[in-house]
């Protein structure tokens, strides 16, 4: 798909966001074996989120759609049954972990496949893990992973990487245990969405003081819920950046997920001297914080990133590329090499797409130094099968004032398939 996309002078508006990404996958997950009716509502209809809901309609969990709100009969740990065809990830990452971890712990044999770039990320950092808590699980030469019913044990991990999808599918293997416990140890802090939400359906998760310490166990007491999804903060953060780079914009966004792991790029901004303000949080279940953020134009410092900064905004790493482009100063970021192992070598991506566009930035093992020299040269199209980097390059095009044709502008459905409809209507 061929997308056009106009300059615009000014931003400005109030507007709803489609529901956050890794709560809807999460949300559905859970619902499909807890015990009892899960409403869910401003569920993200994305291609990926849409992906696990087939994948678990495939595994007999009943789900209804009604006026756009998800109904799930949930019938318990073990009301799933065996799929009639191979399950298939497509392209969703978080699909194919968190599965493989539900997966592992059930009575029935699957047989689950991925596509596209998927094929190529690695999954040896799930299935080492599954596979020491007893999960018989084997991948074959087309990338079809067959899991076998197997007994699942506690056990004491280590994290060698920071991914939640990683804990997330460990977490859910260890629903199914009897007298275990399953520990993670985290070096550094990840995303805590599936910890919160198995204790909101009335799970068992126990965190240590500075949360470095997870302990699970059995989930047989969870039960449905009613959950009203907030807004994506990843899917803000290019509604943030337009508004924070065009002159007299000013925007609000509202009911927007701040949950402490993924205010990264918020708190970077603020820093580098962003005019940003969180207004109105409350808590929409123990760990979850929803609030609404304003947005006023700015003009801003270039800094250095790394460490902990970097994992909590891992995702809005390429849209804060186009930030830095336009900071007074160099900017660098350092221990990213996590994006080297996304839907694209996204370090790459990046420094090729950019610089082919005017930018100076120079590719470093682990992140990039960007120099806020940016004279813009023009193409007449570009394309790119990351759902991250192709949105990034719409808002850089809208930033410089320059129209942008842009190719395979249907990879954005992974994330956000109303992207383009917002551009054109909010403001």
């Amino acid at each position: 798909m061929k997308k056009v996309i106009y300059p615009r002078k000014i931003i400005r508006g109030i507007i709803n966001l489609p529901g956050d990404k890794s709560i809807s996958h999460r949300a559905i997950i859970l619902g499909a074996i807890a015990n009892g009716e899960t409403k869910i509502k401003n569920f993200l209809f994305s291609k990926t989120c849409t992906t696990t809901l087939n994948c678990l309609k495939d595994l007999g969990a009943e789900i209804k759609i009604n006026a756009g709100d998800i109904l799930i009969n949930g019938k318990g740990l073990f009301g799933l049954k065996e799929s009639k065809k191979i399950l298939n990830a497509g392209t969703s990452g978080t699909t194919l972990r968190l599965l493989l971890g539900l997966l592992a712990a059930q009575k029935f044999k699957s047989r689950i496949t991925c596509e596209g770039s998927l094929k190529n990320r690695p999954m040896e950092r799930v299935l080492l893990p599954l596979k020491e808590m007893g999960a018989k699980i084997k991948c074959d030469s087309n990338n079809i992973f067959e899991i076998t019913p197997s007994e699942i044990f506690g056990m004491k991990y280590k994290m060698p990487i920071a991914s939640a999808q990683v804990k997330s599918s460990i977490l859910l293997a260890s629903l199914y245990l009897k007298d275990h416990e399953v520990e993670i140890t985290e070096k550094k802090l990840t995303r805590d969405h599936t910890e919160n939400m198995i204790n909101y359906f009335g799970g068992n998760i126990i965190f240590n003081e500075d949360k470095t310490k997870i302990l699970s166990s059995s989930g047989e007491n969870l039960t449905g819920q009613e959950i009203i999804i907030p807004g994506d903060i990843s899917s803000a953060a290019f509604f943030i950046v337009l508004a924070l780079l065009i002159p007299d914009s000013h925007l609000i966004l509202k009911n927007i997920l701040v949950n402490p792991r993924r205010m990264g790029l918020i708190k970077i901004l603020r820093q580098m001297g962003a005019k940003i303000f969180v207004k109105n949080s409350y808590e929409i279940y123990d760990g979850e914080l929803v609030a609404d953020i304003e947005i006023f134009y700015s003009k801003i410092n270039g800094i250095e990133i790394s460490g902990q900064t970097v994992v909590d905004m891992i995702d809005e790493i390429p849209v804060f590329v186009v930030v830095c482009l336009f900071a007074n100063g160099i900017s660098v970021i350092k221990n990213a090499e996590e994006l080297r192992v996304k839907e694209s070598d996204r370090i790459m991506s990046v420094v090729e797409n950019f610089n082919k566009l005017g930018a100076n930035i120079k590719e470093c093992e682990d992140g990039m130094i960007i120099e806020n020299k940016f004279d813009f040269k023009p193409v007449k199209s570009i394309g790119h099968k990351d759902h991250r980097i192709a949105m990034s390059l719409v808002i850089l095009f809208l930033v410089t004032g320059n129209k942008l044709i842009l190719e395979d502008a249907e990879c954005i459905d992974d994330s956000m398939p109303d992207f383009f409809d917002y551009l054109e209507t909010f403001f």
